[in-house]
């Protein structure tokens, strides 16, 4: 079952990690994560409107940009972890 899981998800994995064009796709999934918790866990916050949305929007982008280098390296970690099972598998 783990080289199964491991066959679907290294692929991936290596092209997000080692490719140019993976590290442009990485940009918005390192960026999307703060603002996805706030929608699912304040999802009136995100039905406001006028000056109190603008506010909303300011901080969860703030927000964002403070937490983006925790979810790079959350990111970063995980793909350590893949290649070293990767290399221990002799997969």
């Amino acid at each position: 079952m783990k080289k199964i899981l491991f066959t679907i998800i290294y692929p991936f994995w290596f092209f997000l990690a080692k490719t140019w064009f993976g590290n442009m796709i990485m940009i918005p999934i390192i960026l999307a994560p703060i603002p996805l918790l706030i929608y699912l866990i304040f999802p009136s916050l995100m039905m406001t409107t006028g000056e109190q949305a603008e506010g909303i929007g300011v901080g969860a982008g703030i927000l964002t940009l403070l937490c983006s280098p925790l979810t790079g390296m959350m990111f970063g970690i995980i793909g350590d972890k893949l290649e070293i099972n990767y290399k221990k598998w002799n997969y």
